[in-house]
């Protein structure tokens, strides 16, 4: 995805925060619920940047949603990627030693990391190291989430199978050595796979194989919509889940993620999430 596509990107978030400045909440009754409009959003200005899949432009934007509903969830901004500002991946630690700093020399070199050319993390595995497309970590931590995400939209029947592939292999290399960190892998389907039922079938059965092993993916989610570049992007019901008697919701995708992350930290780790949760619970008695 091409800097100025990101750009358009963080400018559409930005503009929705100012919109919805008193109305944004991730937690509600202390259940994860993310923004559905805030992707379909995203994906209108990412397609009407062009659709072609090697610009990566509704991939991309997929995974900005994605890292901002965990900001919003309350988990450390900073550790989370891609960031909004240039480098999209940078160890927090970077930034905080910086601040440290006398202004005389943080300012200097807060001007010059934006021209790192840090746009992608590339975490090491047990067999090799794979590019992760969402994730948190930092330097004391490690990674403490990784989530692969992949778009499709056509040749459905042609495609899965070697993306299947990679997302199986991609997960046992990492569980391997970060045993601990929670694993995601998002799913974004055009709607057209719903005229074929069989292809369907065959794609919800793989994406429920891949959650049910120890050593796979600790959480899998499937979102279809339908995207042009003439039209822009809409998201589409969740008709998958009705017809295969699955969860493979957006909602219980985030909500699994959330619970593991607080289960998996430290104690009194991730303090902003669990008092987020716990407003939102006191809110809803009220």
């Amino acid at each position: 995805m091409k800097k100025d596509v990101y750009l358009k990107l963080v400018a559409a978030i930005e503009a929705y925060k100012t919109m919805r400045a008193d109305g944004r909440a991730f937690w509600r009754r202390g259940v994860a619920t993310p923004e559905r409009d805030v992707l379909e959003l995203l994906l209108d200005v990412a397609a009407r940047e062009g659709c072609n899949p090697q610009s990566g432009n509704i991939a991309g934007a997929l995974d900005v949603w994605i890292a901002e509903e965990l900001r919003l969830a309350g988990f450390d901004r900073e550790a989370i990627w891609p960031r909004y500002d240039a480098p999209q991946v940078l160890d927090p630690s970077i930034t905080s030693f910086l601040s440290w700093l006398p202004s005389s020399t943080s300012k200097p070199c807060l001007e010059r990391i934006h021209t790192y050319p840090g746009s992608e993390a590339r975490v090491l595995g047990a067999a090799f190291s794979k590019q992760v497309d969402v994730g948190m970590a930092t330097w004391p931590s490690g990674p403490e989430l990784l989530v692969s995400t992949k778009t499709m939209s056509g040749s459905f029947g042609k495609n899965w199978t070697n993306r299947f592939e990679e997302a199986y292999g991609d997960v046992k290399n990492l569980k391997s050595r970060h045993p601990l960190a929670v694993t995601g892998f998002v799913m974004l389907l055009h709607e057209d796979v719903l005229s074929d039922a069989g292809n369907l079938s065959r794609i919800v059965s793989m994406l429920q194989k891949l959650q049910s092993e120890d050593d796979a993916y600790d959480v899998v989610g499937l979102i279809l919509a339908t995207w042009d570049e003439q039209s822009g992007a809409e998201l589409s019901s969740s008709l998958a889940d009705r017809m295969y008697d699955v969860d493979l919701s957006i909602e219980t995708f985030f909500d699994r993620v959330c619970n593991l992350l607080l289960e998996r930290s430290v104690a009194g780790g991730h303090e902003e999430v669990r008092e987020r949760c716990r407003d939102s619970l006191n809110c809803a008695i009220n």
